[in-house]
């Protein structure tokens, strides 16, 4: 199982857009996972407005499967 991570310190680099951009194309060849560490939420947002992100499971005690979505996105 492939293991990729989309890392940097600055912002605004396109660490979300390009997340989002691989895990549509991978999707197409079978089930994909993304994860959110970003305490900025920013896939899990787009994903899932309201969602919690994986950072505030840890800080708020959410239940962890808050921080799950199942996104079938059929237009990227």
């Amino acid at each position: 199982m492939p293991i990729i991570s989309l890392s940097s310190f600055k912002g605004g680099v396109a660490k979300t857009t390009s997340a989002i951009y691989l895990a549509s194309l991978f999707s197409k060849d079978g089930a994909t996972l993304v994860i959110d560490a970003d305490p900025n939420r920013s896939a899990t947002t787009w994903a899932k407005p309201g969602g919690t992100a994986v950072s505030g499971v840890r800080r708020e005690g959410s239940c962890k499967t808050d921080a799950i979505a199942i996104v079938r996105v059929h237009y990227l």
